[in-house]
């Protein structure tokens, strides 16, 4: 009887094992984004948009009706920076065609990334936007 000839590096079979074994765990470990946990700096409906390049530039946010705890404001100028990360009313991440209608009337909830002018309306630039309803 003859051996087939072997062929390789025996140590390569475990350390391809224990490459392939990290990698699943660390893939178990990435979660999608979320909303931040802390309290919105403003809620309310968009009162107007400035348009950007497919997304909106700025909003103007007002909250004209019970105050939200934890807000800073009941009116807010939002700066919305290429960073700013954007969620559903699910919580799950918005689509760029969901982000590029935001309009006057749309509810959001806002997080502030940074210092926060405090003028009337307060500015400051969004963190993470999510958008309640159109």
């Amino acid at each position: 009887m003859t051996r087939a000839p072997r062929c390789g590096n025996p140590l390569l079979a475990p350390l391809a094992a224990a490459v392939l074994a990290s990698v699943l765990v660390l893939s178990a470990c990435i979660s999608p984004p979320q909303p931040p946990s802390e309290p919105a700096g403003i809620t309310g409906p968009v009162t107007s948009v400035v348009a950007g390049d497919g997304r909106p530039a700025s909003m103007l946010v007002e909250n004209t009706g019970t105050p939200v705890a934890g807000a800073i404001s009941d009116k807010a100028q939002v700066n919305i920076p290429p960073a700013t990360m954007f969620f559903g009313s699910d919580g799950k991440a918005a689509t760029l065609d969901s982000i590029s209608h935001i309009a006057k009337g749309t509810q959001v909830r806002v997080w502030f990334e940074g210092a926060v002018a405090e003028s009337y309306p307060v500015q400051g630039s969004a963190k993470a936007v999510q958008i309640l309803s159109k």
